[in-house]
């Protein structure tokens, strides 16, 4: 049941709804836009259905025609629940209008109540696993929003009611849930309204922006690349001695380790039948159907973490065409998703990495490559005429936190003194002849495997991937290993006391408590339980880098000086904030921009943070 309201009456229950106390879930039905890009400018409002049992016991639904008429209340500052934070925003401000007090993300709640269910927080989903509801829905695979609402009104504003009340009813229960799990001296709900909804607010407003993007620049890269990607091939071919499809790992497995006799390193899951010549996938559960197991031979990989591995000519000559390859087409995808303002406007999602680390889409900018120097890809995200662009990046913040976590006292002393860590490390591990400061300069092969071995230890890499890693033997690797923690040992003891507080909780936390569930971390399976661990030891470090990247971020957005100065969050990627701001304001802005991100917590680290502002007209020159 629903109450359809029109005309004059919608301009009534927008009033009622603008100082109603509690709050209102707002859910949109609209002409649909694909899940991988961004609704900005895309996407209009059919239906919009509201439910706030303080004005009416049912859901109520607006049609269309008097969407604007709701705009008093859309802008007002009555809590709204949503299902889908940063869409709805996006399809109201697609009708010019600014979606305000958002209170609670039901998408959002869902990943903070439970980390597991990954791929499973929409609403229906949420409202069948939790709530034992299967919620009606009349869209078929094929069929737009727009054929119901032309030819089956009714059934669609049935429809677009149960989303509403549904929305309410599980944002009642997942507070309730929250309320019971602790989150330090409050509860946990308190995170998703202290720091998650507003940044995903933050969020929104990044992708609303959009960065300007020079196409023609992208364009000259493109067939430079073009031209470097058909010489590789050339070269390919006439060691080779013959034409194959290149993007075959089947063809490529025959030229490598048949025709050259490579030794495989490694093998796939997948195995082919000496019988018959088919192939025994995942579908197939590794097995032939028609001969069963008894003819499976392993297939050799030629992923790139084999090729890297393979020192021979046509390998290192297959790497790099593949590198080049995949920055070509980034580059397209860039000018794919170049709106007619001239902007990219991606869709930034909170939970896109199982640590918490953010991820994009519609294009994904969180692979646009930070130290490539050959192609200058960066220096295709521009800014628009009278303004600049700042960028400001944390420096070695994972091992900050690290050093932060474990209190190693000498880790911490490399980082107070102003040291690179991973100068300092490889210094120390390799007994150099130098001081630390000349470290890079005299030993930068020396100074990379410090820097892979910091990585590995992040990790949870073990001996035989870093001997990968840092080209020497496992046996070798091994030795660096024992070595690194008898320099370190408060380090080796912090990643256990995490692992047994995984064991004990099930779980993982970060600095500002966010939880990861591992139950594998308990199974029985060694590979599995081993998995969990490496997992439970990142998690604890890359979660944190998030959390204080998040922290910082929302202090930005809500930073009332830089509004002033009209200073616009635009990106960000990895560790480093992206923003535009006008030429004049730029200097202005800078100190306020590092404060923020070298203090963004209630309380400092044990050891500082450090974030290096620079100016620039396009992201490369400001990098």
């Amino acid at each position: 049941m629903y109450r359809l309201i029109k005309g004059s009456a919608v301009d009534d229950l927008a009033q009622k709804l603008a100082v109603a106390k509690r709050p209102t879930a707002v859910d949109t039905e609209t002409t649909g836009v694909s899940i991988k890009e961004s609704p900005v400018c895309k996407g209009q409002i059919l239906l919009v259905s509201l439910y706030n049992p303080a004005v009416s016991r049912l859901p109520l639904v607006v049609d269309k025609e008097d969407l604007m008429r709701l705009r008093p209340f859309v802008e007002s500052r009555n809590p709204k629940v949503l299902a889908n934070l940063k869409y709805d925003a996006h399809m109201f401000a697609n009708h010019g209008m600014l979606l305000q007090a958002i209170c609670w993300d039901t998408v959002t709640a869902d990943v903070v109540y439970d980390t597991t269910r990954y791929g499973r927080h929409g609403l229906k989903e949420c409202v069948r696993d939790h709530l034992r509801y299967e919620m009606y829905d009349i869209l078929k695979k094929g069929e737009s929003s727009i054929y119901y609402y032309e030819r089956e009104f009714e059934r669609f504003v049935e429809y677009a009611a149960e989303d509403a009340i549904m929305t309410y009813t599980l944002a009642r229960w997942q507070i309730e849930q929250l309320r019971q799990v602790s989150w330090g001296p409050y509860t946990l709900d308190r995170l998703l309204i202290k720091y998650l909804v507003p940044y995903d607010i933050a969020l929104w407003k990044m992708g609303r922006r959009g960065i300007y993007v020079d196409e023609e620049y992208f364009q000259g890269i493109i067939r430079r690349m073009g031209t470097e990607v058909a010489q590789k091939e050339a070269a390919i071919y006439e060691k080779i001695g013959r034409v194959i499809n290149l993007n075959s790992p089947d063809q490529i497995a025959d030229v490598l380790y048949n025709q050259f006799k490579v030794t495989p390193p490694r093998f796939t899951e997948t195995k082919v039948c000496g019988a018959c010549g088919k192939k025994a996938t995942k579908r197939t559960n590794y097995i032939c159907k028609e001969h069963g197991d008894a003819h499976l031979k392993p297939v050799p990989s030629t992923d790139a973490t084999t090729l890297e591995t393979i020192k021979h000519p046509v390998a290192a000559l297959l790497r790099e065409r593949r590198k080049t390859s995949k920055l070509q087409d980034y580059c397209r995808e860039y000018i794919r998703h170049r709106r007619a303002d001239g902007r990219i406007h991606p869709n930034f999602k909170v939970y896109g990495a199982d640590t918490g680390r953010l991820s994009s889409s519609g294009p994904n900018l969180q692979n646009v490559p930070a130290r490539e120097k050959i192609w200058g890809i960066r220096g295709g995200f521009i800014a628009p005429p009278g303004k600049v662009l700042i960028c400001v990046d944390y420096s070695q913040l994972e091992y900050r936190i690290m050093a932060h976590m474990c209190q190693d006292p000498k880790l911490m002393k490399y980082i107070h003194d102003g040291h690179d860590i991973h100068a300092a490390v490889a210094h120390k591990l390799y007994k150099l002849d130098c001081p630390i400061e000349k470290v890079e300069e005299l030993y930068p092969d020396k100074r990379k495997s410090g820097k892979n071995i910091n990585f590995g230890i992040l990790y949870g890499m073990g001996p035989r991937r870093l001997a990968q890693a840092i080209g020497c033997s496992k046996k070798a690797a091994e030795k660096l290993l024992e070595e690194y923690f008898d320099e370190y040992p408060y380090l080796r003891v912090r990643i256990e006391q995490v692992k047994e507080e995984c064991r004990g909780n099930g779980y993982v936390t970060t600095i500002l408590k966010r939880r990861r569930h591992l139950p594998n971390i308990l199974s029985l399976d060694t590979g599995l339980a081993a998995q969990a661990e490496r997992q439970a030891a990142n998690t604890s470090i890359q979660g944190s880098a998030a959390d204080i990247i998040m922290a910082a971020q929302i202090k930005v957005d809500q930073n009332k000086e830089l509004l002033e100065h009209n200073c616009l969050m635009l990106l960000q990627v990895h560790d480093e904030l992206l923003f535009e701001v006008p030429e004049e304001e730029a200097e202005a802005c800078c100190p306020i921009i590092q404060n923020i991100m070298e203090h963004p917590l209630t309380r400092d680290l044990r050891v500082p943070l450090e974030a290096k502002p620079k100016i620039g007209r396009s992201w490369k020159e400001a990098k």
